[in-house]
């Protein structure tokens, strides 16, 4: 039997390196895009949003070079 990919991103959440611990609160998502929309409306349909208990925060980059240098 194959995996699914709701497998493959379970096993992500399940990995022993993941940290869920006080300090590390926050599961940053990285933005790459050069178009100012695509980052407001991401924000937006992301804002509140929890996985695992844990909230998302944003970082932002408008170009290939700046998402390296996150």
């Amino acid at each position: 039997m194959s995996n699914s990919h709701g497998d493959d991103y379970l096993s992500l959440f399940e990995d022993d390196h993941v940290n869920l611990s006080p300090e590390h609160n926050e599961w940053k998502i990285l933005i790459v895009d050069d178009d100012e929309n695509v980052h407001q409306a991401t924000v937006l349909a992301l804002t509140n949003t929890q996985l695992l208990g844990r909230n998302v925060g944003f970082l932002h980059a408008y170009s290939a070079k700046q998402a390296i240098e996150c």
